[in-house]
């Protein structure tokens, strides 16, 4: 068995460093005999095309840094299916193999119901060399859609000029902006805001405090009504109002309190909701010590579990040892997993793998953990979190 495993190590490049991990208890590395099947699966072109699928996602999940070329072998495959999927993983990683087939899916008849994805990923990118592209698509759905100061339009249309205005916002290109406003003040839907987050332009400040104005009313539980999709933008652009106002929301003042069954977990009313789930890295500066203070509350209650999600996904940097301490800070937890309070530590900083782990004298094996640090080191730590993974913003 002790050869096989070797066998498995060797065969896909992934090794415990020795000097990285505690000596004092067995080392199990869980994710190489995965990232064997699924390796042999993606290769295998007699496999079904959707366990094909399925399998690239594993090799990312067990190690992104090797998974990453045995994808590239399937953007190679005939099966469109799985060249796609081989397509949008590459440009997840920010491969220009993936991204030259995400553009060239753009404007291709074939990619129907895919072609917004691909400007989502083009986009992320945050390239110059796929922005005249993405205007072209922006514009082509815009001017017909306007009727009169608004637009309208139909669910793929909207798609399409949502995510390329976000795309062209996170470019940046000056030439793009006057474009970029028009979308956003047509007012398609609340969530185009987003894009303005990237043009701190005193328009975008008007616009976005009209949103405000506008998407204001009393809260319930279940309808948001204090403003959160303009706020998080406007807090972008540095406006120290909409800062304070999102972290009030973010500890729950002015918000109903959320649903606590008594033998359940508590759920969130939609405001606090959505500005826990639109955190993302670029927000860290301004909001990281107010989660890390939600995530701290005692005794536990409702936000204390998206705080700590809030935190792997923000990954503050300079701020592991602190998200360290407190995950190790209590016995058990009661609304946090092991296994979350592990994968934030290690999403925010995957050097902290050993002192995460030297805290639990009662595991008997300590896993590894190569996949997860992987993922994170190549900028893939997002996906670690459910709700996330199609995200636009960084």
């Amino acid at each position: 068995m002790t050869f096989l495993l070797g066998a498995l190590v060797a065969l896909v490049g992934i090794t415990a460093s020795p000097g990285d991990l505690p000596k004092s208890r067995p080392i199990h590395d869980y994710d190489s005999p995965y990232f064997a099947r699924a390796r042999a699966t993606v290769l295998d072109r007699s496999a079904e095309p959707a366990k094909r699928i399925t399998a690239m996602r594993e090799l990312v999940i067990r190690d992104a840094t090797s998974g990453r070329e045995i994808i590239a072998e399937a953007l190679k495959d005939r099966n469109a299916r799985v060249q796609k999927e081989a397509a949008e993983w590459l440009a997840i990683y920010g491969d220009s193999r993936g991204l030259e087939w995400e553009a060239r899916c753009v404007t291709d008849t074939a990619c129907v119901g895919f072609r917004y994805h691909a400007l989502r990923l083009l986009g992320n990118a945050r390239s110059e060399r796929y922005a005249d592209l993405i205007r072209r698509e922006v514009e082509r759905v815009f001017r017909p859609g306007l009727r009169g100061e608004t637009w309208g339009g139909s669910a793929e249309n909207r798609a399409m000029l949502k995510y390329g205005t976000i795309a062209l916002a996170r470019i940046g290109r000056a030439d793009d902006r006057d474009l970029i406003l028009s979308v956003v003040q047509a007012r398609p839907s609340s969530d185009f805001l987003e894009a303005l987050g990237y043009l701190d332009d005193r328009r975008s400040h008007k616009i976005l405090w009209a949103a405000y104005r506008s998407l204001s009313r009393t809260p319930t539980c279940s309808s948001a009504g204090l403003g959160v999709p303009a706020l998080l933008p406007l807090s972008r652009l540095g406006d120290e109002r909409a800062i304070s106002e999102l972290k009030d929301v973010l500890r729950g003042v002015g918000v109903p309190p959320g649903p606590w069954p008594e033998h359940g977990f508590p759920s969130l009313c939609a405001d606090r909701a959505q500005a826990f789930s639109g955190l993302r890295p670029r927000d860290s500066t301004r909001f990281a010590e107010t989660v890390i203070e939600i995530a701290a509350q005692e005794p536990e209650g409702p936000g204390t579990f998206d705080a700590w999600q809030a935190l792997g996904v923000m990954r503050p940097e300079g701020l592991g040892s602190r998200v360290l301490k407190l995950a190790i800070s209590r016995p058990r937890w009661r609304l946090v997993s092991h296994y979350m309070l592990k994968t934030v530590v290690l999403a925010v900083d995957p050097e902290l793998h050993d002192e995460f782990w030297n805290a639990y004298q009662d595991v008997q094996v300590i896993p590894a953990q190569l996949g997860i640090r992987t993922q994170v080191r190549q900028g893939l730590g997002y996906l670690l979190f459910s709700g996330v993974g199609q995200w636009t913003g960084d």
